[in-house]
């Protein structure tokens, strides 16, 4: 027995002074462990309450003995514990994988380029159309054109554990690593439009636009020959940021100009591919260049944010416009004829986002396809304009 403990006790085993609650529940639980364990007599303190406090200890001599019934009840637990165990593990064993989406539905994850332009805005509206005809739950984001926040949303995506990425790429180099992160995971990646330089793709589906360039060159050169006697002074106005989509359409144009000896490029700039940041660039080439027969535009933003500037500088009905894109604001231009905007070259967007939907089915199912998957450009003219105004 604590020695301390004794000198403060009667000779009846009531402690003349209280000891401290905490020291008398260490020692009772230390010494109650032991004896479990160890079938030794301890000692055990009680309280009496007096006047409210328990300011009084009783002392009694305790031997703790296990006994068979309680070892018993020991083995009989471990038992249960076991077999409920295995049981659990059974059943996670047997039940089947939680669904992907609510109500077992593909989630499909897609990163637009930008939502400023009617291309991309049609492309969208198809998609959102048609996700439950495929049974995809469409988690859609728009990067803006800037790649840091692309390459946060294909993170982003990676990590929701989506069935497959569309991918509509801002910086074909830049998005290389972000697609290459998606192959790692086992997530099939399939580029829209916008292709990237690197890392495995399924398909990259888009249209030719070195071939849409060609054609929009092709009919500047007719037209040059045909109305202004061979000779023209030409405007492009490019997007070099797209270092794979619009670099080809302008290579195109240029290669349906060659062999035009008296057709000059008095002027190549960025025009931003946004309608004002355009306008705002052919109001200072304007006043460069005294002038301008005709200029080329790498989307239709491009075109009529340039179109806008010659308006407001009375120059419009002396200079012919060509875009690209086929959006029915253009298409209806060309229909209508009161502007000098004479052709332009359709994407066909509803079938490129149909088109991707068809591959992202595939894909899933373990379908390949050629690296590229090209719809074919449209030139507009007058004669075609009507099946291109919605």
């Amino acid at each position: 027995m604590n020695q301390k403990l004794a000198k403060s006790l009667n000779r009846k085993g009531v402690a003349q002074k209280p000891l401290c609650r905490r020291n008398f529940l260490c020692l009772s639980a230390g010494a109650a462990a032991a004896a479990t364990a160890e079938d030794t007599p301890f000692d055990q303190y009680t309280t009496k309450t007096i006047g409210g406090s328990a300011s009084v200890w009783d002392v009694r001599r305790v031997t703790v003995r296990p006994t068979k019934r309680r070892e018993q009840m020991h083995a009989k637990s471990v038992w249960l514990f076991t077999a409920l165990l295995v049981l659990s593990m059974i059943v996670s064993a047997c039940a089947p994988a939680a669904p992907a989406a609510t109500g077992g539905k593909k989630r499909i994850g897609i990163t637009l380029y930008t939502r400023q332009h009617q291309f991309y805005q049609t492309m969208e509206k198809v998609w959102k159309d048609n996700a439950e005809k495929y049974g995809y739950e469409l988690l859609i984001q728009n990067a803006e054109t800037d790649p840091a926040v692309q390459t946060s949303q294909m993170e982003d995506f990676i990590q929701q554990k989506v069935d497959a990425i569309v991918l509509h790429a801002v910086d074909p180099k830049g998005l290389i690593p972000a697609v290459e992160d998606a192959n790692k995971a086992g997530i099939p990646v399939i580029t829209v439009d916008g292709p990237v330089s690197g890392g495995k793709v399924v398909t990259f589906i888009g249209t030719d636009n070195f071939e849409g360039g060609r054609l929009a060159g092709e009919y500047a050169a007719n037209y040059i020959k045909e109305k202004l006697g061979g000779k023209a002074n030409v405007v492009i106005l490019d997007y070099p940021q797209s270092a794979i989509v619009c670099v080809a359409r302008v290579n195109g144009f240029k290669k349906g100009l060659e062999g035009m000896a008296d057709v000059k490029v008095v002027a190549q700039q960025d025009g931003g591919a946004m309608r004002d940041k355009a306008m705002q660039v052919f109001e200072n080439v304007l006043s460069a260049n005294p002038k301008i027969d005709l200029v080329f535009g790498i989307n239709d933003d491009t075109i009529l944010g340039a179109m806008a500037a010659a308006e407001s500088a009375g120059r419009a009905k002396d200079i012919v416009f060509l875009g690209y894109d086929g959006t029915p604001e253009a298409a209806k231009l060309i229909l209508e004829g009161k502007s000098t905007l004479m052709a332009d070259i359709a994407q066909q967007p509803v079938k490129i986002a149909e088109k991707a939907m068809e591959v992202v089915k595939g894909a899933m199912a373990g379908q390949t396809y050629d690296a590229d998957t090209p719809v074919a450009p449209i030139l507009i003219t007058k004669d075609n304009a009507k099946d291109f105004v919605q």
